[in-house]
């Protein structure tokens, strides 16, 4: 699925989401409430970073999982969890996440009835990758300094 500026606005902006929102938030030092995603720019700017290190596919599971959550649709859950499942955890799918086998197993069984968590193993995992890989490498980017660029001085 591909997302555009006004899916992310609406899924940031109005449900006022931040992408690094989880228990690991309690992690004393921890650098992800230093540029609050809450911000559409911000999401933007961290998926453009993201892509340009071929792992976009992680922010788009997340996203697509905290979708999922929402839906209330039985059959709405059930087409969804097949397509978020073949998009990115099932193995060789174009842009697979990296999660451990006992996960992607877990995942799959969790497929012939998916509830709201189905996936909320390998959201975790995949958010402590991002939050622990990714992000503190965004933050030292040339793309961090432009979104902040506007900041500075107030």
């Amino acid at each position: 699925r591909s997302y555009t500026k006004t899916d992310l606005e609406a899924n940031f902006l109005t449900e006022q989401h931040t992408v690094f929102t989880s228990e690991m938030d309690e992690k004393p030092g921890c650098e992800c409430r230093c540029v609050d995603l809450y911000f559409a720019a911000g999401l933007l700017v961290f998926r453009e970073f993201l892509r340009s290190e071929y792992s976009e596919e992680n922010l788009l599971f997340y996203l697509d999982c905290e979708a999922f959550r929402d839906l209330s649709s039985e059959s709405d859950r059930e087409a969804a969890a097949k397509r978020i499942y073949r998009e990115f955890v099932m193995l060789l799918s174009p842009p697979q996440i990296n999660i451990d086998c006992v996960t992607r197993a877990e995942v799959l069984a969790n497929l012939t009835d998916p509830g709201p968590d189905c996936f909320n193993k390998a959201q975790r995992t995949v958010l402590s990758l991002m939050e622990n890989d990714s992000y503190p490498r965004f933050v030292k980017s040339q793309l961090y300094q432009v979104l902040l660029a506007p900041m500075k001085g107030l």
